[in-house]
């Protein structure tokens, strides 16, 4: 577990000095000019506890949503900003461990990840991201979000009484649109709405083949505000916009492990990216008048958008408890040096790379262009003894396959896939068509410039790619690890605005102020099981059936309390139960029930036993079955 802020770091730079021009009226309506969602769609009603030192804005965002309003020791949800956790320490400690919801509000790392690492808790917290993360929630399920978000409006050098008041309002607005997505997350996480891996220590039903469909989520949402001069001129303000964009970034990854000595040794990471780029929150159209020069103009339009995964490996810049505190600050020091080199350069560190990793199945789709349609997908197979589960067991198999495929329109966008050399990160780039720079007949107005640019580009953008990584047995990993990786994501805003000036003398037609965001983030990424298992065959010798088979570890408490594993199906004589089992030694019971031959109406049960029953491990599966009959059992009782 990892207790550092390498987990969700996002930096934003703009390639053009941003200019601020003075605020009129008009612009300022213009920002929140776009319908609300539905806000009752994501109401809920779990109790939660609203730190009142959270700032006001954030806390009537939070309670459009979260009504039940309660105390720390009855929450299911606690809402704390940072510097208070240590105030409310124990109670957020036994609300985690009893499944709730911690959120983070205004976080800047320092607190939180002191208080994680105690615990072990999931920590996405950055360094000094108190300007870019607005609220951070985890629960002991491991599922993490960060809302990034920054208030828009700078209010320090506005006087006017109405302006103010118009802004003050168009605050909670804002507040409450980002809110709204962190909300509807926390709803589909109670409601196991997300199609997101159970919990299964041991599997009861052996199946030696296995179709691989359960997957962990990662979900992050990025808002970043827009502000540019879009038309400059000499003699008069400058036009501008002031607009917010945003991305929702979710991964869907299949994981399996093949145990050493397997064919494939090794950790498969199947991952499904999908993105939403809400062009439609960042653009607008707009005319601008300038004393009888008018400007019609249109913006911000996606140009070009980029988003770039690796799986990094920050394990060597851990913080354990056991550290003195140079130590942890060279650590920290060290990894906050690498974020920011990442975050610049959009390639991963040096000391981030997983030793041994490649990519096993290439990016689909691929680099295409001019095409309106595109598939993604592909078909994995694996053989060996695997696993396929995450925190704990939720498979074993000698042979595991994954197969997807899905069509998407693309029309006016290519698609461009590259795949760093040394850290096999996938960069998928999603390349608007160019709309060139033409005059506009007479009598135009913001509706023709509109008309220039490709729906794509003004619109909410969806695309999807999917690949598998292998990170093969070795430094990194092997059986019985613990040791998880990150999934690194690095996303590159272009973004344009086109207007059209009826002093085309001056102002001739065409792209004006182009610019671009980047950004950076880590979340942790679950991996599949790495504890050995092998199967017990326990085959029906007897003339009736057998059933009610209840598994214990072998200890002196063998038979008592509750069994690790109950087969409640019945076998037939000469069937065999299956069951996979993590490598160890067991006791075994079993029940047969029949009719007594010389009073029909009395039914004997007789109950067996067996014990020091030896799982092993071995990639092929013959040899990983340890075969028990039932006719070396022990009868324990007649009823």
């Amino acid at each position: 577990m990892l207790a550092l802020a390498l987990c969700a770091l996002s930096a934003c730079h703009d390639n053009d000095p941003v200019l601020e021009p003075e605020q009129t009226e008009e612009d300022i309506t213009e920002v929140f000019s776009q319908e609300e969602p539905n806000y009752a769609s994501v109401s809920i009603n779990a109790p939660v506890f609203v730190s009142s030192s959270i700032k006001a804005e954030v806390r009537d965002g939070l309670q459009t949503f979260l009504t039940n309003i309660t105390s720390l020791e009855d929450a299911e949800v606690a809402v704390v900003k940072e510097e208070d956790i240590g105030s409310y320490e124990g109670k957020l400690v036994e609300l985690f461990q009893r499944g709730g919801f911690i959120i983070v509000a205004q976080p800047d790392g320092t607190h939180f990840r002191d208080f994680a690492a105690r615990y072990g808790f999931p920590n996405a917290i950055p360094f000094d991201a108190s300007q870019e993360v607005l609220l951070y929630a985890t629960s002991n399920k491991r599922e993490q979000y960060v809302l990034y978000a920054t208030n828009p409006f700078n209010t320090d050098e506005i006087e006017d009484p109405v302006i103010l008041s118009m802004l003050e309002k168009n605050a909670e607005s804002y507040y409450k649109r980002r809110i709204f997505e962190l909300c509807r997350w926390l709803k589909e996480q109670r409601q196991s709405q997300a199609d997101t891996r159970s919990d299964i220590t041991y599997v009861s039903q052996f199946d030696p083949k296995v179709l691989i469909t359960k997957c962990d989520r990662i979900e992050q949402d990025f808002s970043i505000p827009m502000k540019h001069v879009v038309a400059d001129r000499k003699t008069s303000s400058a036009d501008w916009l002031d607009m917010t964009g945003s991305v929702k970034v979710v991964y869907t990854v299949y994981s399996a492990y093949v145990f050493d000595g397997g064919r494939q040794p090794g950790d498969y990471y199947i991952v499904k990216m999908d993105i939403t780029v809400r062009n439609g929150s960042s653009y607008t159209k707009f005319k601008k008048k300038h004393g009888l020069i008018t400007h019609w103009g249109a913006g911000y339009f996606m140009k070009e958008f980029d988003l770039s995964s690796a799986l990094i490996d920050p394990s060597m810049f851990v913080v354990n408890p056991s550290d003195d505190r140079e130590t942890a600050q060279e650590k920290y020091n060290k990894l906050q040096d690498i974020a920011y080199y990442m975050a610049s350069s959009g390639n991963v560190h040096k000391d981030l790379i997983v030793p041994g990793i490649y990519t096993f199945k290439a990016p689909s789709p691929g680099t295409t262009i001019g095409a309106t349609t595109y598939t993604s997908g592909f078909d994995v197979g694996l053989d060996g003894s695997l696993s396929v589960g995450t925190e704990s067991m939720a498979g074993l198999a000698f042979s595991a396959s994954y197969s997807s495929s899905e069509s998407r329109t693309i029309s006016d966008v290519s698609i461009k896939v590259d795949t760093e050399a040394e850290s096999e990160a996938v960069k998928n780039s999603y390349i608007v068509k160019e709309i060139g720079s033409f005059k506009l007949p007479d009598g135009h107005d913001e509706n023709d410039v509109e008309a220039l640019i490709p729906l794509v580009a003004r619109s909410d953008f969806n695309a999807t790619s999917t690949w598998c990584w292998k990170v093969p047995v070795g430094e990194a990993v092997s059986d019985g690890s613990d040791a998880g990786f990150q999934i690194a994501t690095r996303f590159d805003y272009q973004y344009a605005s086109y207007v059209h000036s009826s002093d085309d003398m001056f102002y001739p037609d065409g792209y004006h102020k182009s610019f671009s965001h980047l950004g950076y983030s880590y979340m942790p990424l679950p991996h599949a099981s790495r504890e050995p298992f092998g199967v017990i065959a326990l085959k029906n010798n007897e003339t009736l059936a057998i059933y009610d088979i209840n598994i214990w570890a072998q200890d002196e408490h063998a038979g008592e309390g509750d069994p690790l594993v109950i087969m409640d199906s019945g076998y037939e004589p000469g069937e065999e139960a299956l069951c996979a089992l993590p490598v160890g030694i067991y006791y075994l019971e079993f029940s047969m029930k029949y009719k007594q031959p010389d009073d029909p109406t009395h039914m004997v049960i007789s109950r067996w036993k067996m014990g020091n029953v030896k799982v092993k491990s071995n990639s092929d599966q013959d040899k990983a079955t340890t075969r028990i009959s039932s006719a070396d059992f022990e009868l324990i009782d007649v009823n």
